[in-house]
């Protein structure tokens, strides 16, 4: 299949901690993979800190090689029982969207933070929302929009919907982690459904276990259905006349270092993506 007539297929920078920004450009393209999800935060790929100069130059050395950038990823904490930590959260988040949008990145993926308060779920949920609306306002006029990645105390789809229902923004999206959801015992087609319409992009990894018994392994090495997943995506997208969402591989590298290195890793698990993204049928 050309890459026209797939979804793009893209990994996170998780995958190469030891890569800096110009060698992950230069390995994305020579591998043919379509576009990076670049990792933010203090230790990211990608800094906020970054001049305007330096942006530029990734932008165009991504353009140049024909490379898109997914996201820019970060790391708030919304749900904190302190208001200052959401706000200087909430903060950095619209630094990520500045950079987002420097590089040419549609969105930033943000956390919902792990609770340290024994509040109750609803208490959570109206932090979040109220956090997530002061972030939306503050980066409106960059054209940048943001996805929630499911983690933590909000990994289950229905611990995440009525969030995104509160909120029916189509700036606001979510990242479906099928690996992630599966590790807590979600089955695809439970998260497929929680989150229909508000998909922005995938993560794709594959693990054995359950829970505090779940280990990353290679794709189609594991326990994950994968392929089914995948499917039922395609099919979804299919029947509501809407492009398949970018494809990113999460090798979790960067907290692993047992893990694979990033030039073994991504060829194979890109060669493994191709073969099946294109048995199944996926067309965007």
């Amino acid at each position: 299949m050309t890459r026209t007539s797939r979804p793009r297929l893209a990994f996170s920078t998780l995958a190469c901690p030891e890569w800096d920004a110009a060698a992950v450009v230069t390995r994305a393209a020579a591998g043919g993979w379509d576009g990076v999800e670049w990792r933010g935060g203090p230790d990211g790929t990608v800094r906020t800190d970054w001049t305007g100069d330096r942006r530029s130059a990734l932008r165009r050395a991504m353009d140049g090689a024909g490379l898109t950038s997914v996201a820019v990823t970060t790391y708030p904490n919304l749900i904190s029982s302190d208001p200052e930590v959401i706000q200087r959260s909430v903060a950095d988040a619209a630094a990520h969207a500045a950079l987002a949008r420097d590089l040419g990145a549609p969105a930033i993926r943000v956390f919902l933070g792990e609770r340290d308060d024994d509040a109750a779920a609803e208490t959570l949920e109206r932090r979040a929302i109220d956090a997530l609306t002061d972030l939306l306002a503050r980066i409106r006029p960059l054209g940048v929009t943001v996805a929630v990645e499911p983690h933590d105390d909000h990994v289950r789809s229905d611990s995440l919907r009525p969030i995104l229902d509160a909120l029916p923004d189509a700036a606001l999206g979510v990242v479906w982690d099928i690996g992630n959801a599966w590790s807590v015992g979600e089955d695809p087609a439970v998260g497929l459904a929680g989150y229909a319409g508000r998909i922005a992009w995938v993560q794709i990894k594959d693990g054995t276990g359950i829970g505090t018994t779940w280990r990353l392994c290679e794709l189609g090495a594991g326990d994950v259905p994968l392929d089914r997943a995948l499917s039922s995506l395609a099919k979804a997208c299919a029947s509501s006349g809407a492009e398949v969402p970018p494809i990113s591989l999460e090798w979790e590298r960067v907290w692993d270092h047992d893990l694979a290195p990033a030039e073994i890793a991504l060829p194979r698990a890109h060669a493994w993506l191709l073969r099946h993204v294109g048995r199944i049928g996926i067309e965007g």
